[in-house]
Order: structure tokens, then sequence, then C-alpha cells
């Protein structure tokens, strides 16, 4: 790898950690009713919600659309 990649790479990851609207997003407001803490609600946000949505139905076809994790309103 030259020179030129390794700054890429660098430039890339600076700019991703000092655009605004990723901190806007890991601090906003939780959306719907979430009751677990907001750290729990950041480390998720930056994990990208990983276990995905409750299926809440008997059948599990539709879905309750929040985080299993943290409860958020991911809809």
């Amino acid at each position: 790898m030259d020179y030129k990649e390794v700054a890429n790479k660098i430039l890339g990851f600076i700019f991703l950690w000092t655009d605004y609207t990723w901190y806007k997003y890991l601090a906003e407001k939780p959306r719907g009713y979430a009751d677990i803490s907001r750290w729990k609600i950041i480390l998720c946000r930056i994990r990208g919600h990983p276990n995905g949505v409750r299926y809440m139905n008997p059948g599990g076809y539709e879905p309750d659309m929040r985080c299993k994790d943290c409860g958020e309103d991911l809809g």
C-alpha cells in the first residue's frame, strides 16, 4: 500500500468521525418508547442495531419495528 492509499483511508476515517450528522444521530432523543438507558441506546446505534427488530405477533410475520436490544423504534 502506498502513501496515497494510507492518506485516503486516514482522511476518510477522520471525515466519518467529524461529520456532524453522525454525532447528531448518536445524541438525538430515542424514537418511540424506549425505557433503557441512553448509553445502551447510543452503543446500540454505533453497532447499527445488530439483532434487528422484534416479531411480537403469534405467527411472527409482522415486525414490531423496535430494536431487540435497546427498544428504540426503527420504523
